[in-house]
């Protein structure tokens, strides 16, 4: 009896608690992989080991003192939770690329965003939209 109470309990709290809750984490920009030095879509490039989703905290952090190379988005779309270029970081798009992202911070430089890029926030904000 008390492990099917505790099974229930367990069911009605994975219901009730927000499936978001501590999902976001970081996932940060290494680049550099041999052919694939810039390449956004490069599994290797980034901390996680995988290319950014929903879930994560984008960093794009200072990378010229570890002689590594700033993200290129060639196209497509990208839906991420956090975007931050930081101070002497770049983000570069080359294409018609949709992002959208709850929250967008940039005191780097973001190349091309006028171009095609739709970043959308949770105010729906949009920047350079083409």
């Amino acid at each position: 009896m008390r492990s099917l109470i505790a099974f229930s309990l367990i069911i009605l709290l994975t219901q009730i608690v927000p499936q978001n809750a501590a999902a976001q984490i970081a996932n940060t920009w290494k680049g550099g992989t041999p052919g694939q030095e810039t390449n956004w879509d490069c599994s290797k490039n980034w901390s996680l080991g995988r290319i950014p989703d929903a879930f994560d905290n984008v960093i794009i952090p200072d990378v010229t003192t570890s002689a590594r190379k700033f993200p290129v988005i060639q196209s497509g779309s990208i839906e991420i939770n956090q975007l931050d270029i930081q101070s002497n970081a770049t983000l570069t798009v080359q294409g018609k690329v949709c992002i959208l992202v709850n929250d967008f911070n940039c005191t780097g430089t973001c190349i091309g965003c006028s171009r095609g890029v739709w970043i959308e926030g949770s105010d729906a904000t949009v920047i350079g939209k083409n």
